[in-house]
Formats: C-alpha cells, sequence, structure tokens
C-alpha cells in the first residue's frame, strides 16, 4: 500500500507534506507510512478517499483493478499472465532514463530487466525484478 500511496502523490503533484495537509494528517504521519515506520490505518485510508473521490478503494487498499475509478482502459492481459507474482517485483520510481548499451546478449544472458505499464494519463508503474527472483 505504501507503493499506492506514493503513486497517488506522484501522479497529483503533491509532496508528502502538501498531500498531509491535503488529506489532514500531521505531515510525520506520512513520512513515516512512506520510510516503512508505520503502516497506514482505517483513519488514513478512508481520509484519502474521501479527499479524492476518484481513486479506487480496491486499487488503494489491496491493489485489485485501476487506480482511477473512472477509467476506460480494458485489460490487456493474457490469461496466462497468472504466472508473474506481484511479489517477486518491487515499485522502483526511476525517473531518469535508463540509456541500453549496444551489447548484444546471447539468449543464456538475457534477463527481465523491469516491466513498465503505461497509462492513457501519462502517468507509469516500473517493476524491476527483486534479487530473490532473478
Amino acid at each position: 500500500m505504501i507503493n499506492r500511496i506514493s503513486l497517488i502523490i506522484k501522479t497529483k503533484n503533491f509532496t508528502a507534506s502538501k498531500f498531509a495537509d491535503k488529506i489532514g494528517v500531521q505531515r510525520s504521519s506520512i513520512s513515516h507510512i512512506l520510510s516503512g515506520r508505520n503502516k497506514p490505518g482505517l483513519e488514513l485510508i478512508q481520509k484519502i478517499l474521501n479527499n479524492f473521490p476518484e481513486i479506487s478503494s480496491d486499487w488503494l487498499i489491496s491493489g485489485i483493478g485501476e487506480m482511477s475509478k473512472n477509467s476506460n482502459k480494458t485489460n490487456n492481459t493474457s490469461d496466462n499472465a497468472d504466472f508473474i507474482k506481484k511479489d517477486d517485483f518491487e515499485y522502483q520510481d526511476n525517473t531518469k532514463p535508463n540509456l541500453f548499451s549496444d551489447k548484444k546478449l546471447n539468449a543464456k544472458e538475457k534477463n527481465i530487466e523491469k516491466i513498465v505499464i503505461l497509462y492513457s494519463d501519462k502517468t507509469f508503474i516500473e517493476y524491476k525484478p527483486t534479487k530473490e527472483s532473478s
């Protein structure tokens, strides 16, 4: 859920402090949640959903579906996509572009470096395999 709260802050162009002010919680509460020190409670979730009614509660709480309730996007994933385990990846907020080398890889050397999901509202989520799944 921390990653989803971070994504809301980023998509809405807030700083953590401005986000805290907007939803009516102490700035330190958001700081502690984003750092992983504390977990978000029901009251915080309710404040986020009350202040941002376009955010899907299913998405915020469990990561299911799209961030926006009003999304008209269709799910283009294949039925065989279940083999990808969400826990094998960690959210990475990379704002700097990566430059790929010209080195050609043999098939045995190829590993998934990252998966990027681009949304029509010009936002994106980038996933990278964790060290355990590489």
